[in-house]
């Protein structure tokens, strides 16, 4: 490490003019056949099309109200005896109101139709 550092900025420059002839596939190809842990900066475009990631099913179609399907992401760990699932797409705009504010918060009838007509809920 002591290395490493008193020579960071020739070290810096050799990986710097390797590196500029390459994208960034290539590069994380390259160090990974040499036994380098590397993964390059994904975009999330780059995450939908990832090789490991399809064969995984990471990404999930499910319906949707609004925009007939849309796309999720599902667990990010494949456990064998409790495997996680994308059950439903995002909410859409108050769609729980009725329920977070009668079941959990435990509001009365009343109090729900005086905040819906105060504009409170949106």
């Amino acid at each position: 490490m002591a290395d490493r550092q008193k020579h960071r900025e020739e070290i810096d420059r050799a990986i710097g003019e390797w590196s500029r002839e390459r994208d960034a596939a290539e590069i994380e190809r390259l160090a990974q056949a040499r036994g380098i842990a590397a993964h390059r900066v994904q975009t999330s475009r780059d995450c939908f099309e990832d090789p490991q990631l399809r064969h995984r099913r990471h990404f999930v179609e499910l319906p949707h109200p609004v925009y007939g399907t849309t796309i999720v992401e599902g667990p990010r760990v494949a456990l064998s005896r409790v495997p996680g699932q994308a059950l439903r797409a995002a909410p859409t705009l108050g769609r729980d109101n009725q329920y977070v504010l009668s079941e959990i918060l435990g509001y009365e009838e009343q109090r729900i139709s005086e905040l819906i007509v105060s504009g409170a809920m949106g």
